[in-house]
């Protein structure tokens, strides 16, 4: 191997090492996000009423809302 293939593979080795650890590094950030932010479904609709009142929300939903 002459001097300027060893500095391609040099450069070819950082640069896969840089971006393996943004990788690494965004991995870590999206997991402990994901401990805040649930992932549940959360179902919605109309639910209608003949006295023109606000719509039940129902126990989670409001829940949810008040949080």
């Amino acid at each position: 191997m002459n001097k300027k293939n060893k500095i391609v593979i040099s450069m070819i080795l950082s640069i896969l090492i840089i971006v393996f650890s943004l990788i690494l590094k965004n991995e870590k950030a999206f997991q402990t996000t994901s401990n805040v932010v649930s992932s549940s479904k959360i179902e919605w609709g109309i639910k209608r009423n003949n006295n023109h009142e606000q719509p039940d929300l129902g126990k989670e939903n409001r829940e949810l809302i008040d949080k």
